[in-house]
């Protein structure tokens, strides 16, 4: 996946790049430099980011830190 598509993934699943680091645990940095394609994104970020526009309901999922 390219830093695009993974962009075009998130913003199509109205997720911001804050919300998907909280998700999995990495820091907002991380996931910044992998949408601005300064690093490689890891297989499993692109595959999560896919299957949360494909499945909705993955959106929903409650983040303890998400406030």
């Amino acid at each position: 996946m390219t830093a695009r598509q993974f962009r075009m993934c998130l913003k199509k699943a109205g997720v911001s790049q804050r919300k998907f680091a909280l998700w999995l645990g990495f820091d907002v940095g991380t996931v910044n430099r992998w949408a601005k394609g300064r690093r490689e994104i890891p297989r499993y970020a692109a595959v999560l980011a896919d299957l949360m526009v494909r499945h909705p309901e993955l959106r929903q999922y409650p983040l303890a830190d998400e406030n």
